[in-house]
């Protein structure tokens, strides 16, 4: 179906766009706390990363659900 593909496709934008702003993130933490412990710029990066993966799988888990609708199943 072509209303599943424009699903998809926004789908992969968002999972982009959610990865444009991780490694912009982690390039502004960098830059902020180049002269913090390395410890406390490695804990924030896990942090960034938590929640790159928390948004990820939200972005699909709403992306199937509404092929799903969309399919009737």
């Amino acid at each position: 179906m072509a209303v599943c593909k424009v699903v998809t496709n926004s789908c992969e934008d968002a999972r982009q766009s959610i990865r444009r702003a991780r490694q912009k993130a982690m390039d502004t933490a960098k830059k902020l706390y180049s002269h913090a412990p390395k410890d406390d710029v490695k804990k924030l990066e896990k942090e960034v990363d938590e929640l790159t993966k928390k948004f990820v799988k939200s972005t699909e888990d709403m992306c199937k659900a509404k092929e799903k609708e969309i399919t009737g199943g």
